[in-house]
């Protein structure tokens, strides 16, 4: 009897980390291969999860802009997303977006902001305000002005933008800091996530974090990260998108 205890005891603890395995996973983001479905718009080409549902207020949407190496080859974009399994440990859908031209310009980012307001508008308008999706912009480097201009985008035109994060990815030319702070102003939480780099882009990224330390609805930190890796250490290291766990 004192065996069957101990078996029956053991039996529970292994069920009930498999529970704990399973359970902890099952809503993780998948972005494998089988699971991602690509799509061609008039000015860039993005993949979906098959996983997405678009609906519902405890699951954000996260839009994608990689950074100048990815921003105009799709397989490149997702293949850094997966690098840094930059979503697996939280439960959302994703949409990953890449130019649809072979020379790249920060003006390329208004048409497809476009392409991405068509796309989404009428789903996110036929939901209640109580289904509505949180729509988050993650841009990394060059791809700065996609997130700026998007998040700008479709706030003018109803679509409510969450949270943008800007991972070491302001150019002045393009990004002026009243833009970022007005855009803060009219309701989208921004975070900018620079590193101690001596290029250009991480200089004028920090510039941004020093004009608007303090400022409403926006926040800013200098990374211990290599340029490359901001966003995968402000997830994986300062507890971006924790919330969505």
């Amino acid at each position: 009897m004192k065996r069957l205890r101990h078996v029956i005891r053991f039996s529970f603890i292994i069920l009930s980390l498999l529970t704990q395995l399973f359970t902890s996973t099952a809503f993780a983001v998948d972005t494998s291969k089988e699971n991602c479905t690509s799509s061609r718009l008039d000015h860039c080409n993005i993949i979906e999860l098959n996983t997405n549902k678009y609906y519902g207020s405890n699951r954000p949407l996260i839009i994608f802009f990689p950074g100048a190496n990815e921003c105009n080859n799709l397989q490149k974009a997702i293949g850094f997303v997966r690098k840094y399994a930059l979503y697996d440990d939280i439960e959302a859908d994703v949409i990953v977006v890449a130019l649809r031209t072979e020379g790249i310009s920060h003006y390329d980012f208004r048409k497809v902001s476009d392409d991405l307001l068509d796309y989404l508008s009428d789903t996110y308008n036929s939901l209640t305000d109580d289904d509505k999706f949180p729509i988050i912009i993650d841009a990394v480097s060059f791809g700065g002005y996609g997130g700026c201009y998007l998040t700008d985008l479709l706030m003018k035109n109803n679509i409510w933008v969450e949270e943008l994060n800007i991972a070491d990815g302001r150019w002045a030319f393009c990004i002026p800091i009243d833009w970022v702070k007005q855009m803060a102003l009219a309701g989208t939480k921004i975070n900018v996530w620079g590193c101690h780099s001596s290029g250009k882009i991480s200089v004028q990224t920090r510039e941004l974090i020093d004009a608007l330390d303090g400022s409403y609805n926006f926040y800013g930190e200098v990374l211990d990260s290599s340029h490359g890796e901001v966003l995968y250490t402000a997830i994986y290291e300062n507890g971006l998108h924790s919330e969505w766990e």
